[in-house]
């Protein structure tokens, strides 16, 4: 099964697309995450992207505060990019 597309949002509102050859790879990449958001008192939270392409989204954010979830103008914008960069 190929692993989806990780659309990652930083502490910062920064945002990274990875992309990873597997599902190994991308489950010890959300664990390596998480395992640094908690160290850092965070909290990780993750969203499902509906889409052409399947892609989960995953925010870092202060563990006492609700997840700011991006438009999905925004998403949509990171996936086009994504893919425009592909070619």
């Amino acid at each position: 099964m190929k692993a989806p597309l990780l659309i990652q949002f930083d502490e910062h509102g920064t945002h990274t697309v990875h992309a990873f050859a597997n599902r190994a790879a991308y489950l010890d990449h959300l664990k390596t995450e998480e395992a640094r958001a908690e160290a850092n008192g965070l909290k990780m939270t993750g969203f499902a992207v509906r889409g052409p392409r399947k892609a989960d989204l995953y925010v870092i954010h202060p563990a006492g505060q609700a997840a700011p979830m991006p438009s999905r103008k925004t998403l949509h914008a990171i996936l086009k990019q994504y893919k425009e960069d592909a070619r």
